[in-house]
């Protein structure tokens, strides 16, 4: 049985991720990861898409428990990555990010409380 959290995508996004799969040179146990989630998740219209869920280019405030530190990110495809402010779906926070019934496991630094629903979209 696999107890990993539901992942919810839009079309469009499935559509991008594919292409970044095919197109980047990223080792293959990432690409792997990634398409992996890819397979299992739900695809639906970005009209379905519930307001508390995290999309590419959404705009996501974390809490690093260590520090309580909080900082604010965009989930980004790989080639807009780097800016300040912008976190790859490829990274594993990102990958966590897109996992939108999965914020209690995938938390940064050990926080024992899970970031807040996205500020946008």
């Amino acid at each position: 049985m696999n107890k990993s959290p539901a992942i919810v995508l839009t079309r469009l996004d499935v559509q991008r991720l594919e292409k970044v799969m095919a197109d980047i040179p990223a080792p293959l146990e990432m690409l792997e990861a990634l398409e992996d989630e890819l397979l299992r998740a739900r695809v639906i219209s970005h009209k379905q898409i519930p307001k508390d869920v995290v999309t590419m280019n959404s705009t996501v405030r974390f809490i690093d428990e260590a520090s309580d530190r909080e900082f604010v990110l965009t989930l980004v495809y790989p080639d807009q990555a780097g800016r300040p402010g912008t976190i790859s779906v490829l990274a594993p926070v990102g990958m966590a990010r897109a996992r939108p019934e999965d914020r209690p496991e995938h938390q940064l630094a050990g926080s024992g409380r899970p970031p807040p629903a996205p500020e946008d979209h």
